[in-house]
C-alpha cells in the first residue's frame, strides 16, 4: 500500500470528493476503501490511508463519503426499524410520494407533531436505503420512530407538480425549471426539485402545472423544516406512491 497526503482536515487525496457515482465497482478508483461492515441497506467502507468512511448504495451505484458528525447518525439509521405506525401509513398513502430508483428514495411532503410535541409544517418523509449523509443538515434530521401524528401540509404542492418537479431535467448547472401558476393565474417558475410552495400569499394547493410563460417568475426554494427517516420496503414504497392517484 502506498503512502498519500492528508488535506488539513485529514483527508488523503483520494477521500477529497463527497460522493461519487461507481456504476457498480469503485475499485479502479478507490483501491484504499475496505469493507468495514454489511448495514441493513448498502455498505460502510473506510479508507485505509485516512481512516474516512463511505457509505455504500445497496444498488451499488454511489458511494458517500459519511462526515464525522454524521457518524452517530448513521449508527442509529443502522441499528434501529424506521417504521411508520398505521395511523401514520394511512395520512402517507393519501398524500402520495415521489419515488426515485436512481437514489432508492421516496419522498413525501407533510406536516408532522412528534411525541414531544414539536409541530413542523413542512416536513418531508425521507422512505429510503441510505442514511443521513452531508445533504442534510445534522440538526434537521429526524427519525419515523418519533412521529405522534402526520398529516397533510398546507404547503406542500399537488403531487403532479411534485413529480413534474422532481423528474425535470437540468437545462443549466443546478437549474431544472418547473413553470407553474397559481388559481388566480399567476406565473411562477420553479428552480429545482420541489415539494413546498409558499410565495407572494400563494401556498401550494393552489399550484397547477403551467406552461412556459414568456417570463419566467423564479420563486424561492421553500426550505424544509425537518426530514424523517423511514425505511424502505417495496410494500410501503408501493402503497405510498401508488394510492394516492387512484
Amino acid at each position: 500500500m502506498f503512502w498519500l497526503p492528508k488535506r488539513r482536515d485529514g483527508r488523503c487525496d483520494k477521500c477529497r470528493t463527497d460522493g461519487i457515482y461507481i456504476k457498480g465497482d469503485f475499485s479502479p478508483r478507490f483501491s484504499n476503501l475496505a469493507l468495514e461492515q454489511t448495514q441493513k441497506f448498502g455498505e460502510m467502507w473506510r479508507c485505509q490511508n485516512c481512516e474516512t468512511r463511505w457509505f455504500v448504495t445497496s444498488n451499488r451505484q454511489w458511494a458517500y463519503r459519511i462526515g464525522p458528525e454524521f457518524t452517530p447518525l448513521v449508527a442509529h439509521w443502522n441499528e434501529t426499524a424506521l417504521e411508520l405506525t398505521l395511523p401514520c401509513l394511512t395520512a402517507a398513502t393519501g398524500i402520495g410520494g415521489v419515488r426515485n430508483d436512481w437514489e432508492e428514495t421516496v419522498i413525501l411532503p407533510c406536516a408532522v407533531t412528534t411525541k414531544n410535541g414539536e409541530r413542523f409544517e413542512k416536513a418531508i418523509l425521507r422512505v429510503t436505503k441510505t442514511p443521513p449523509y452531508r445533504w442534510y443538515p445534522v440538526e434537521k434530521v429526524r427519525w419515523a420512530w418519533e412521529i405522534a401524528e402526520l398529516e397533510d401540509s398546507r404547503f406542500a404542492l399537488p403531487l403532479q407538480v411534485r413529480r413534474a418537479s422532481h423528474e425535470k431535467r437540468e437545462e443549466a448547472m443546478g437549474f431544472a425549471p418547473t413553470d407553474v401558476r397559481s388559481n388566480d393565474g399567476r406565473s411562477f417558475t420553479l428552480g429545482n426539485a420541489s415539494d413546498f410552495f409558499e410565495h407572494e400569499g400563494v401556498t401550494g394547493p393552489h399550484i397547477q402545472l403551467a406552461p412556459r410563460p414568456r417570463k419566467r417568475n423564479m420563486v424561492p426554494f421553500a426550505e424544509t423544516q425537518a426530514w424523517f427517516w423511514v425505511d424502505w420496503s417495496d410494500e410501503l414504497v408501493e402503497k405510498i406512491t401508488t394510492s394516492a392517484e387512484m
